[in-house]
């Protein structure tokens, strides 16, 4: 039976309409598949801190004075319920001192821009008794290498710690009309603060 010109243009579109349409569900999957969403991936996404508002700089709510009461740092990942699941104590001097002064850092900067960040890992720092002085998050930024993150929120209960949650205000200079989640410090020198990172 003869078939027309017509008929076999028709059916070559149609058939190419149908192959654009599984090579893009192709590369969709194929995208899903290298970022997989977990609960140790940060998405900047419409809920994040919008880079024109604010300035560009804020002042450091972590002062001098509360970063030398650090003895020892808790390095955990996020559990349930914002618990911190340790997986690393930080107890010699060289890189407590280096922690102490990188978190005293005078001022803070604005994240640049929205998208992926890495796994996060979670800082907890201790005094002489054991007691929370200051927490922060350290990650790998959307265009800005790695960053510490300061939190204004942490507690300590039965010998589990909590990062981002609790009544309770941890000890500084916070400024209510400031967002700090916009800010954090520049981490350079994590290398020598720490020794890994957060995909380690």
């Amino acid at each position: 039976m003869a078939v027309s010109t017509h008929s076999c243009v028709t059916a070559y579109r149609v058939l190419s309409a149908q192959m654009k349409r599984c090579l893009t569900l192709f590369g969709l999957l194929a995208f899903a598949a290298l970022v997989p969403i977990t609960s140790q991936v940060r998405a900047m996404d419409a809920n994040s801190p919008n880079s024109s508002v604010g300035p560009n700089t804020v002042s450091n709510p972590i002062s001098p004075d509360v970063t030398a009461r650090i003895r020892s740092v808790l390095v955990g990942s996020l559990g349930e319920q914002n618990e911190i699941d340790v997986i690393d104590t930080i107890k010699d001097s060289y890189r407590v001192d280096k922690l102490r002064e990188r978190l005293s850092n005078p001022t803070l900067i604005k994240k640049q821009g929205r998208g992926f960040v890495s796994r996060v890992l979670h800082l907890i720092f201790l005094d002489d008794h054991q007691k929370i002085v200051a927490a922060a998050s350290y990650y790998f930024a959307h265009h800005q290498s790695f960053v510490l993150h300061p939190a204004w929120r942490a507690y300590e209960r039965s010998g589990h710690y909590y990062i981002d949650t609790g009544r309770d205000v941890l000890p500084g200079r916070w400024d209510p009309t400031v967002d700090y989640s916009a800010y954090v410090i520049p981490f350079d020198d994590w290398a020598e603060c720490i020794g890994y990172t957060p995909g380690w």
